[in-house]
């Protein structure tokens, strides 16, 4: 990267680099086995890490494929646009949440169950 490229250069790059690699996450998690030295209610203050340890609790795997195709740009449209206009909100709903939340209604098939992801665009290799 250099000072010459352009505000969208970070998103092409990770599109470039997911076509063609797969990704692995390993998520972890710390067991509270003291409730008194490991308060769950108060996230500053650090667990020690001797007494509880990061256990692997999950892998998520997404294999390589285009991560901003047309359909995916669709999908995650929707998807984001249910997830806006349902949350709630301190304040009276302006036009546009209102049109969001309209979309995620059990009717329009948002609202019901999530809509399909599009298949993987880039052949195995």
């Amino acid at each position: 990267m250099t000072s010459q490229d352009g505000p969208g250069v970070l998103s092409e790059l990770t599109r470039e680099y997911y076509a063609s690699n797969a990704a692995r996450y390993e998520l972890r998690a710390q067991l509270c086995t003291d409730i008194d030295a490991m308060p769950i209610e108060d996230p500053s203050i650090p667990w020690d890490e001797q007494v509880s340890p990061y256990r692997p609790v999950a892998t998520i795997e997404i294999p390589a494929q285009d991560s901003f195709s047309p359909d995916r740009r669709v999908y995650a449209g929707r998807v984001m646009s249910c997830a806006r206009g349902t949350a709630s909100s301190p304040t009276a709903p302006s036009a546009r949440s209102t049109a969001f939340a309209a979309t995620c209604t059990p009717s329009s098939g948002l609202g019901a169950t999530a809509p399909t992801p599009p298949p993987n665009t880039i052949p195995p290799a």
